[in-house]
């Protein structure tokens, strides 16, 4: 799944070629993946213009005119495509936004998990989903987060994946930001002090900064749009290594399931807390 990285790389893509476009019609090949009322989405969308194109954790915001926002969530494998009017539709193209530039705008979603919102901006944040998410890594102050994770006795991993609770960390910089911060991903939330806490966040923002300048990475079948690649998959040290050598003591990385998601770790580096003699 796109995390916070992948969705600004998405954005500052789709920001350049769309900023100022306007919308002449809209097409829906599965009203299903409109999460407010599709007839409303296709019947006030055209002649609506692009003002701006922001993000909020994984989630995308499209400013339209008019003070209408489109919201959208790429989910699993959701892709936006810019193409050539002429272009033909493919069998996961799901909804496609037409332009005035003789261009369209594709949103192709193999799982169809992702879907769009259409909403006015002045009770966005009340109607939307936007209303149970959390700050993200660069918005939290670290005594406030530590505060907020005392209430918690999930293992940290779950808990920092909890979008309610902070928002655009999913599982690979879950993964990333605890082993950099040598914390167990078992590790009950309220346990942690306030220096592990200051380092998970100190972590979690200096890879998500790195994330973004490489473009997001592209694990698995993820792809940020065509012919766009990220290269923060070749600078990834814990997730997804099952057995590599740990790049800082050479231990082999073990693999557990933590919150129903693969959890990658080093036993050495990564001490746990409730069961520090074992690995």
């Amino acid at each position: 799944m796109p995390e916070l990285p992948e969705v600004e790389t998405v954005r500052a893509l789709l920001a350049q070629k769309l900023t100022g476009k306007s919308i002449l019609s809209v097409e829906l090949f599965r009203a299903k993946n409109i999460v407010t009322d599709p007839e409303e989405f296709q019947r006030v969308l055209p002649k609506k213009k692009i003002l701006s194109i922001s993000r909020r954790g994984k989630y995308l915001l499209f400013h339209l005119s008019e003070d209408y926002v489109i919201l959208a969530h790429l989910r699993m494998e959701g892709k936006f495509f810019y193409k050539e009017e002429n272009a033909k539709i493919g069998k996961f193209d799901l909804i496609v936004l037409h332009l005035d530039d003789g261009h369209k705008l594709v949103y192709q979603d193999v799982r169809k998990f992702g879907g769009m919102g259409l909403y006015k901006q002045s009770s966005l944040l009340q109607e939307s989903a936007l209303s149970h998410l959390g700050k993200e890594p660069f918005e939290w102050k670290d005594e406030d987060f530590y505060e907020a994770l005392q209430k918690v006795k999930l293992p940290i991993k779950e808990a920092i994946m909890d979008q309610s609770r902070i928002s655009g960390i999913g599982n690979i910089y879950a993964d990333e930001s605890l082993f950099a911060a040598h914390i167990h991903p078992r590790t009950p939330a309220d346990l942690l002090t306030l220096e592990e806490v200051s380092s998970l966040l100190e972590n979690a923002r200096r890879i998500m900064k790195e994330a973004i300048a490489l473009g997001g990475s592209t694990v698995h079948s993820y792809q940020s749009e065509e012919g766009i690649n990220g290269a923060m998959q070749n600078e990834l040290l814990a997730y997804d290594h099952k057995n590599a050598p740990c790049p800082k003591c050479g231990y082999p990385f073990r693999k557990t399931v933590v919150g129903g998601r693969g959890t990658t770790y080093c036993p050495i580096c990564q001490k746990s807390k409730a069961r520090p003699f074992f690995l």
